[in-house]
């Protein structure tokens, strides 16, 4: 994810509620590197509203966020997801 792009998307999931966010590279599915997301407030909500405002992403067992999409994808999505107190109702 660009910088400019990925400080922005951070930047909204801050803002709707979720915690200070963080890039990290993985090792999933046969060794191939990902791109993950790491919350550090409430992931399974920040996940589930990335889901439902039409991201594609998916959470792993650790906690982390699976970001499937490209940047430009995951910050339309991260800009129509609810805010945390409105995930939570």
């Amino acid at each position: 994810m660009s910088s400019s792009l990925g400080d922005k998307f951070l930047d909204l999931i801050y803002e709707k509620g979720y915690g200070s966010a963080a890039f990290h590279l993985t090792n999933i599915i046969h060794g191939g590197t990902s791109v993950v997301l790491a919350v550090s407030y409430a992931p399974v909500e920040c996940c589930r509203a990335l889901q439902d405002a039409g991201g594609r992403v998916l959470l792993l067992n650790n906690g982390w966020i699976h970001l499937v999409d490209g940047p430009e994808a995951l910050l339309h999505a991260a800009e129509k997801m609810k805010p945390l107190e409105e995930a939570c109702e």
